[in-house]
């Protein structure tokens, strides 16, 4: 099973509550969030600067069958991070990207069904924020362990209230963990 799914999971999760007798604690737990950070694929010579403080990295995978000696230069400079592949075509060799040490993948609505088949690798679907409800909820009952909510919009500019309402509506609809993007800018306010 993927490490980064678990710690997101347990995340999500947070702590049980106590049982018994005894009082509630009436201080809520601030909600802990992960942080994921996307490495373009021209600042790879510039990893170790990107991941400083990062939960796992994510590195885009445009064509099917990456070069070897990219993968295992690209795990190298992670060390013990964990880190995965955001694929951006219809297949992918997965099985290629695990035995580089691929924590997870991030996939489209329109990657081939085989290609995300492994069970070790974990499985983050990739939608739209303009998805439609049904079609989001429909994601609760597919073999994926989160979706990560891909908005464009975001990265190139501050976080807005229209983005959180458009994040607040998934997490309304799903059950799944989800993933949002920020401005690599972004502040503590925001």
């Amino acid at each position: 099973m993927s490490k980064f799914i678990d710690n997101l999971k347990r995340v999500c999760d947070g702590a049980p509550s106590p049982i018994g007798f005894l009082p509630r604690p009436t201080a809520a737990v601030p909600c802990r969030i992960l942080l994921l950070a996307v490495v373009a694929p021209e600042d790879l010579d510039r990893v170790a600067e990107f991941i400083d403080g990062a939960d796992a990295v994510l590195l885009p995978v445009a064509s099917e069958n990456p070069p070897k000696k990219r993968l295992t230069g690209f795990a190298d400079a992670a060390g013990k991070t964990l880190w995965g592949s955001w694929l951006k075509g219809k297949n992918a060799a997965i099985p290629e990207l695990e035995k580089a040490g691929c924590d997870f993948v991030v996939f489209s609505g329109s990657t081939v069904l085989t290609a995300a088949a492994e069970e070790k690798t974990g499985k983050i679907l990739e939608v739209e924020p303009s998805i439609s409800d049904t079609m989001l909820r429909a994601a609760n009952n597919l073999p994926v362990d989160a979706v990560f909510i891909n908005d464009d919009s975001v990265r190139e500019g501050s976080l807005t209230w229209q983005h959180l309402i458009g994040f607040q509506r998934c997490v309304d609809l799903l059950t799944k963990p989800i993933l949002a993007p920020v401005p690599a800018d972004a502040g503590s306010e925001e």
